[in-house]
């Protein structure tokens, strides 16, 4: 069943507890100081659901999220991945957009990721949703070491 947890003018965050994965999907452009406390919101949400949830994943959908700042790329990069490995979040899904700017914000993000973290949060790419939500649901399904 889908829940939603809150919803801001500029983001929505739910609980889909069939996968278990905690969504988060942005639906317009917004600051830095919005984008980092939605965040931190939910990555409390996401350590409280953990709890009731253990195989808990992670989907953000940065398809109306726009272009991010330097100064926001540089918090994903130096802050936002230590979050993540605090809240233990294991399998992580982004639905990316095609402008190629957002592409490529989100590339970083990603690359910093697995190159400093190899194994410790396993990320992947999406056009869609429900292809993402498929990708989560294959990796709590199969043992851990078949999806690394």
């Amino acid at each position: 069943m889908v829940k939603t947890l809150f919803e801001e003018s500029f983001v929505i965050c739910y609980l889909d507890d069939g996968i278990p994965v905690l969504s988060h999907r942005w639906k317009t452009p917004t600051n830095a100081e919005n984008f980092r406390h939605a965040l931190m919101r939910m990555i409390g949400l996401f350590k409280a659901l953990k709890k009731e949830y253990p195989n808990l994943t992670w989907l953000g959908d940065t398809n109306h999220l726009g272009v991010l700042s330097m100064e926001t790329q540089t918090w994903l990069k130096e802050s936002w991945t230590a979050h993540l490995l605090d809240g233990g979040v294991h399998y992580h899904a982004l639905v990316v957009p095609k402008d190629v700017f957002a592409k490529f914000a989100m590339k970083k993000f990603k690359d910093n990721l697995t190159s400093h973290h190899p194994g410790e949060i396993v990320i992947e790419h999406f056009a869609d949703e429900p292809t993402a939500n498929h990708w989560l649901r294959q990796c709590v399904a199969l043992p851990e070491e078949q999806t690394k």
